[in-house]
């Protein structure tokens, strides 16, 4: 409501929210500074023309501001709103206004939800109507990609469908047509085979065999392209092709002739594997009469028929390495040259007569090579189709066995595991003799930029099973140099989190049976899509987050690895467990074991009276990250939890245990962990059961792994002290705990002597290779010469940003039941505050954030020495 001067008197109780303003703020001021007209486009707000456009509905957006208190520009952003004017008594005027959506999306990029708009209100109607219109739009948009993806998948089947047979004979069988067999009177038929082929298989690996024949037959495929011919099949080293059939030609005996003189001279191009000489063939060809036809129904292939295709076959057997040998029938076809020719067309050699296997002595010729009377197979022509044969090698990529996995993202590309590992330094004294910076967060950034290593060539040079590329360059690794790329996004990560796992649950396989499972693709693209699930339900906490469980899960990886190169050793001597499923229990564990955590500790659920409290007995955030976890995996993915239940009927008892090691804040839990292990090491291996060995190994890898951060790299150390440091005042915020501020520096020098290092002292029996001893010691060192200025850097910027935290940790963990819906269309009464501003300290504080990351930092904040770093 407004007055004849334009001055607001009084506003409706959720405008002050959508406009992010405070009521006292907006009464006073003219509407002019806090709404702007967009429709109709007027010069601004005066009587006459208002009252000239009184019938005329007014379309309206907020006016930025700035904020008094932080001088951030502050906007509305997606605030529409649309309504009349409506003139009263006293010169003033009321703006009924309702919000510009045409459906939920547009409604919810305002904050509000469908209960905000009044009952009986016409808005009701539009944003119903406007979504069923954009439901009806993506129903077409889904059939139109189906149908796109329809006619794709008809290409695709059509193409391998004529791949396998005959043009003529796959429309027939698309029909549903039967096809019946058909004599040739005049067909020529070509065989060939590798010269040596067996002892090449003796002599090197399957796959240089198979990398030989996709070149050898990528070649001849091009060529009996090239000339017209029907490629028969392939039997081995075997290659069988035929010209006249299923389509007539009368030049199907020229066309095997070029086609075998081409093929060889360009077999040449190919290199056997054995000594890198090139290939020599064997060749025969003949012509005849032969039938062919479809034969079998569950894979239709068309099949030759006849003593032509014997025959055919003979002249190959007998044949010599490196020559073309020619049956009399074919000799004779081919000397009579065509009129239009001024002479023959090939030259022959006669050989004389060849016993033949079931043919007696047969009269062959020896095919030598084209005169210059032949274009097609001319001494220049086969120089040139020579030519393109070698490039075409050269495009194609020839792989021998990739030792790696990819996975494909959810948009279809392919993504390498690698890219999302960084590597730092890998020694002791790099990892702290680097200087480092602060970041506008206040945590501390080494100065030298994350990379990854291409490990290809080294994988392929030695690989072991079941290795992906996250797991060989996790190989590569030393446990001071452990960290994840912090630019990497959720889906980058899923992917590398999954070689990372899968790795570790198809070795865990292969130990327990012989064979992988037949299914075992699609089990791996069920644990990817369980990892992908299991990361979309961490909460966005600065520490206990899905960026934190990656690094877990990297961590938890290495000393899995490191425990199983001394596994052997130790459990000689102390009687280490024996379960192979370790590696994977370990890792699945670190995966889930904060999945659901709401960035407090369990003491203060218990303070707070939270609804988890009433629902476990003790440890609640770890037993509601089981539920979740395990719950997932066991209901939504049967055939992957059933084979890992089957093979490892202990995986839910141990993953349980294990998790519920990662409650640090209960003493009488982690005293009978230590009791546990000190009893698995010291006890005969006979006075301790296998699971209760198992459950010590994976409750104190898990542990180490957990807090892993404590004892790598001082900058890693950092990164997640500040991390917590956030989380920790932002309860605080919200008023729940204390405020850390106080005690923050001393109280890490008291977790790090306290328990990181007694952990790191009982792990060094199982993984001595990490050093974990060593890295907490020197963290803790620095800590003390340098973490006060660290600690000081990080309140002083809490400080300047106090209120705006507070009420941004306010409205997350304000419960939904308690906030208050108020209409657009309501008014206030007198001063009265709205009592509801989540939504309002939300976009004012991104706001703020926005503000001051486009702000240069000015203060003169404690450095660190970059000397001691």
């Amino acid at each position: 409501m407004v007055d004849k001067e334009f001055t607001i008197v009084q506003v409706g109780k959720a405008l002050p929210d959508m406009l992010l303003r405070d009521y006292d703020d907006l009464v006073g001021l003219h509407v002019g500074t806090v709404l702007k007209i967009n429709k109709p486009i007027l010069a601004g707000f005066d009587w006459p023309t208002l009252q000239r456009l009184a019938d005329q509905k007014f379309f309206l957006a907020p006016v930025p501001f700035d904020d008094e208190k932080t001088g951030a520009r502050i906007e509305a952003h997606d605030v529409k709103f649309k309504g009349n004017l409506i003139k009263i008594s006293n010169g003033g005027a009321i703006f009924i206004l309702s919000p510009d959506a045409d459906n939920i999306t547009e409604l919810t990029r305002m904050g509000l939800t469908m209960s905000d708009l009044p009952l009986h209100s016409f808005q009701r109607d539009v944003v119903f109507l406007g979504e069923h219109i954009a439901s009806e739009v993506r129903t077409a948009h889904k059939l139109d990609r189906l149908s796109k993806k329809l006619d794709r998948e008809k290409t695709l089947s059509n193409t391998l469908l004529e791949s396998m047979l005959p043009g003529t004979v796959a429309e027939k069988l698309r029909r549903g047509e039967t096809v019946e067999p058909l004599l040739y009177e005049n067909v020529t038929l070509f065989f060939s085979d590798v010269v040596g082929f067996t002892s090449i298989c003796d002599a090197v690996e399957p796959w240089d065999v198979i990398d030989m024949l996709n070149k050898l037959y990528t070649v001849m495929d091009h060529l009996a392209s090239l000339f017209n011919l029907y490629k028969v099949e392939t039997i081995g080293d075997a290659y069988m092709c035929c010209s006249g059939m299923p389509t007539p030609d009368e030049n199907h005996a020229q066309n095997i002739a070029n086609f075998a003189l081409a093929v060889s001279d360009c077999v040449h191009l190919v290199k056997s594997p054995a000594d890198g000489k090139p290939l020599q063939l064997r060749i025969g060809i003949h012509t005849g009469h032969c039938m062919g036809g479809v034969v079998g129904t569950l894979t239709p292939h068309y099949c030759l028929f006849g003593d032509m295709v014997n025959t055919t076959s003979r002249h190959e057997s007998t044949g010599a390495a490196g020559r073309i040998q020619c049956s009399k029938d074919l000799y004779e076809h081919l000397a009579e040259f065509p009129a239009e020719s001024q002479g023959p067309l090939y030259k022959f050699t006669p050989r004389g007569y060849v016993e033949m296997k079931g043919k007696n002595r047969c009269y062959t010729y020896w095919l030598e090579s084209a005169t210059q009377f032949n274009k097609d197979a001319s001494r220049e022509r086969i120089s040139e189709i020579k030519i393109e044969v070698k490039s075409l090698l050269s495009k194609k990529k020839w792989m021998k066995r990739r030792y790696f996995h990819l996975t494909r993202r959810a948009s279809g590309g392919i993504f390498d595991e690698t890219d999302a590992i960084s590597l730092a330094p890998t020694t002791v004294s790099a990892a702290f003799d680097h200087s480092s910076s602060l970041d506008d967060c206040g945590t501390v950034r080494s100065s030298i930029p994350d990379f990854a290593q291409d490990f290809s060539d080294e994988c392929n040079s030695s690989p072991s099973d079941h290795d992906t590329v996250s797991y060989s360059v996790l190989k590569k690794t030393q446990w001071f140099g452990i960290k994840w790329d912090p630019n990497r996004s959720r889906i980058d990560m899923v992917a590398t989190t999954h070689g990372l796992i899968s790795s570790m649950l198809w070795k865990c396989v292969a130990d327990v049976e012989s064979e992988l499972p037949d299914n075992k693709d699609d089990l791996d693209h069920d644990l990817l899509r369980y990892i992908d699930r299991i990361s979309s339900l961490y909460e966005p906490n600065p520490f206990h987050s899905w960026e934190h469980a990656c690094q877990v899960v990297l961590s938890a990886s290495f000393l899995v690895k490191e425990y199983h190169k001394t596994k052997d050793e130790i459990g000689s001597k102390t009687g280490i467990d024996s379960n192979p499923f370790v590696r994977f229990i370990t890792v699945f564990s670190a995966l889930i074991h904060d999945v659901g955590h709401l960035g407090m500790p369990n003491a203060q659920l218990l303070d707070d009276k939270h609804c988890l409290t009433k629902i476990y007995r003790n440890s609640f955030l770890e037993r509601q990250s089981l539920q979740i976890g395990l719950g997932i995996f066991i209901e939504e993915f049967p055939d992957l939890s059933t084979m890992v239940l089957r093979m490892c009927p202990e995986f839910v008892h141990l993953v349980t245990s294990a998790v519920l090691a990662t409650d640090v804040s209960s003493q009488e839990r982690q005293k009978e962990i230590k009791d546990r292990f000190e009893r698995v090491t010291t006890a005969p291996n006979e006075n301790v059961p296998e699971f209760e060995r198992t459950q010590s190994v994976v409750e104190q890898i898990l542990l180490l792994a957990d807090v892993g951060h404590c004892t790598q790299g001082y900058d890693i150390f950092l990164d997640w002290n500040a991390f917590f440091f956030k989380e920790c005042l932002g309860n605080f915020y919200a008023g729940h705990g204390h405020d850390p501020r106080a005690e923050w520096f001393k109280g890490q020098i008291s977790f790090i002597e306290f328990y990181i290092i007694p952990l790191a002292e009982r792990c060094s029996a199982l993984v001595p290779s990490c050093e974990a001893i060593n890295g907490a010691r020197t963290i803790v060192n620095t800590w003390k010469k340098h973490g006060e200025d660290f600690t000081k850097n990080l309140i002083d910027r809490s400080c300047r940003t106090d209120e705006q935290e507070q009420a941004n940790y306010d409205a997350k963990n304000v419960d939904k039941s308690n906030e208050v819906k108020a209409t657009v269309n309501g008014f206030g009464k007198g001063n009265t505050k709205c009592k509801s501003k989540k939504s309002r300290f939300w976009r004012r504080l991104s706001c703020f954030h926005r503000h001051e990351k486009n702000t240069a930092h000015r203060d003169s904040t404690a450095s660190i020495d970059s000397n001691t770093q």
